[in-house]
């Protein structure tokens, strides 16, 4: 049970968490697998894939000063492609692609939430380890702040909490007044509890998010 009026800001992650991201994956196999059904010269690329996702899954709680351009250099080191190779296979495949279909398994409830906390007076922050900007103007939400992991100001992967101390300051809403929404207790869960916030896990399906505004 959790009364939204108790907050004056929410804070979303966005994977997993404001669309169904194993419908996404099942979507961008079959897409992928077409793909390289008529390339296979080009099955190199599938290894970038694979080591992007597992080098980064490692770092969990990594920071640095350009993580940005890091990501990519652990794939180059472990592949020995070129970065531009690197980074124009993860362009395409992660941050990319996937975008058309993220309003197709976009949860239900979400945009009567997003317009009841306006209403409310209540901010929308949004958190991600991946880029946010494009994917919610796909989604067709839009909050009042939103980071990445990777934006130069944060340079730090969850479960740190520089991302979301971030957003509380430069709300200029305490932390106590905040509630954090992910999908993963691995990450976002310790990531709301490295910052002292109230967090939620949401199911696989989304629905909690219909119930909130009952």
């Amino acid at each position: 049970k959790i009364n939204l009026n108790n907050y004056k800001l929410l804070i979303f992650d966005i994977d997993g968490t404001l669309y169904d991201q194993k419908k996404l994956r099942i979507r961008m196999l079959i897409d992928i697998a077409l793909y390289y059904f008529i390339r296979p010269f080009k099955f190199y690329e599938l290894k970038i894939l694979k080591i992007f996702r597992e080098e980064r899954e490692k770092r969990k709680g990594y920071s640095s000063d350009n993580l940005n351009d890091e990501q990519y250099m652990w794939v180059v080191e472990k592949t020995k492609y070129s970065i531009d190779t690197v980074k124009n296979v993860i362009e395409k495949w992660i941050f990319t692609r996937p975008l058309k279909y993220l309003i197709k398994y976009k949860y239900k409830g979400l945009d009567k939430l997003f317009i009841y906390l306006k209403n409310n007076n209540i901010k929308i922050g949004i958190y991600s380890d991946y880029p946010t900007k494009t994917k919610m103007e796909y989604l067709k939400l839009k909050a009042d702040i939103e980071i990445a992991s990777t934006d130069k100001e944060i340079n730090a992967l969850k479960p740190d909490s520089k991302g979301l101390l971030y957003i509380i300051n430069e709300l200029g809403i305490k932390v106590d007044n905040s509630l954090f929404i992910g999908d993963r207790e691995s990450t976002d869960g310790k990531c709301g509890k490295n910052a002292g916030m109230d967090y939620l896990i949401i199911d696989k399906k989304g629905k909690i998010f219909e119930e909130l505004i009952r």
